[in-house]
Parts: C-alpha cells; structure tokens; sequence
C-alpha cells in the first residue's frame, strides 16, 4: 500500500503540474536550437559562442541557463543537451544541477 490517499494525492498532484509546465514550455520552445536562439539573443552572444568551450562570463552563464532549461524545463537528457553544446554529459549535468536562477522563470 503506498500509504494515506492524501500522500498520494499530493504526489499525482505535483507530478501533474510538472506535466503542465513541461508543456506550456513546449508551447513557446519547440526545441534545442529555438531554445539556443532565445537565450544567445536575450544575453547578446552568438550561439557559435555558446557551443564553444568559451569560459567568457556571459557565455558561462548562458550555457548554464541552457543546460537548466533544457534538462529540468524541457526533460531532455544531459546527454542530448551536451551533444547540441558540444561539452561533455557530466558539464551539462552540474550545470543543471546549480540552484536555479531567476531567469530561467522568464522562459517559463
């Protein structure tokens, strides 16, 4: 038995609305690429920048806000994130794994 019913309301509760906001992110981003375009716009870099090993602050913080996006937002892999970047799966995962920031909300 997996316990009392409002645990388990709880749980389908939040599971639903982690479905819901998936979706509506899907709405306005249909894929990697759209989602390299917005956020090299938004932050003023080029998106070949953004899939290179460039250390550059903006570029840093645009890589991170991607791998955020992409992989906790959007539910796509490390794997699959890393391969459009063009770094490694284990960058793209502890880029993820940062505390969110506020801008990733303004994708959302």
């Amino acid at each position: 038995m997996l316990g009392s019913s409002d645990f388990v309301q709880t749980i389908l509760q939040e599971a639903e609305e982690k479905v819901q906001e998936t979706l509506r992110l899907n709405l306005k981003i249909n894929d990697l690429s759209t989602l390299a375009g917005k956020i090299c716009e938004r932050k003023g870099i080029e998106e070949s920048d953004l899939r290179s090993g460039s250390r550059k602050r903006a570029v840093a913080t645009a890589r991170r806000l991607f791998a955020q996006i992409a992989v906790k937002k959007m539910g796509y892999s490390g794997a699959e994130a890393a391969r459009f970047l063009r770094v490694t799966t284990s960058a793209v995962n502890c880029l993820a794994a940062y505390e969110e920031t506020d801008e990733v909300k303004t994708f959302t």
